[in-house]
């Protein structure tokens, strides 16, 4: 079952936290230097804390953690607050400390970041706080993750002025008789997870769709629906499964 949501590429660099800081152990999390966040949510962030404890040495750099405006004032307030966690941005500042223990640093909409020749583009997504999809280039390959989102249009014409397409992890959260509350909630039900695969240009660009995000309490209704939509390309994520592209 899936209770929350991180990416690893390459083995350095994450998108979201969510189960970030329980996966593995403490020297495969350090050689993560940059992790990217879409939003504020929780099953995107409750990890973080863990993960910037387990990444941190005395004698190298500290992760840096990258998201929006909205999701770094979420980070200082509600979470690295002394309260729910220590601050650890104030505690860097510190006499005790030679050695940052973090880097928040803000990012937004159409900006393209660069990590040990991965290129990341950030496009603005369609969400209930100010979210970020990211779409991930190596070399001639690209991978798209638009993170939670309901129905949207700007990362398709995106990937439309694209050469290629290898792949896109795409959220699908309720199942079909759910629509209204997914609707205000801005996420996909199976129906509109067909919706947005078939905005994407099928002519010049095919290849698979991953289905994540997905809801446990509904998972076998879910996977049933998304078959019976005959949806192309798709494809079901399996947790902690590496896929290579």
């Amino acid at each position: 079952m899936q209770f929350g949501t991180s990416y690893i590429i390459n083995d350095t660099l994450a998108i979201d936290a969510g189960t970030l800081g329980y996966y593995r152990g403490p020297d495969e999390q350090s050689k993560i230097k940059n992790v990217l966040i879409s939003h504020s949510h929780a099953d995107h962030i409750a990890s973080l804390p863990v993960f910037v404890e387990n990444t941190f040495e005395e004698t190298a750099d500290c992760v840096r953690i990258f998201g929006n405006k909205h999701v770094l004032e979420c980070l200082r307030m509600d979470v690295f607050n002394d309260r729910f966690w220590p601050d650890f941005e104030t505690l860097s500042k510190g006499p005790m400390h030679d050695t940052p223990l973090l880097d928040l640093v803000e990012i937004e909409a159409g900006q393209t970041l660069i990590f040990d020749g991965v290129e990341v583009l950030t496009v603005a997504v369609n969400h209930l706080v100010p979210t970020l999809g990211f779409v991930v280039k190596e070399g001639e390959k690209v991978v798209v993750i638009p993170s939670d989102t309901g129905p949207t249009e700007e990362i398709w014409r995106r990937i439309d002025a694209l050469p290629r397409l290898d792949a896109v992890f795409l959220e699908v959260c309720f199942p079909d008789r759910l629509i209204g509350l997914a609707n205000s909630a801005r996420h996909l039900v199976p129906s509109t997870f067909k919706t947005e695969v078939l905005k994407v240009n099928s002519d010049r660009i095919r290849c698979p769709f991953f289905a994540v995000h997905i809801k446990a309490r509904y998972r076998d209704r879910i996977l049933q629906e998304l078959r019976d939509h005959s949806i192309p390309g798709l494809r079901i994520a399996r947790f902690g499964v590496p896929y290579v592209f």
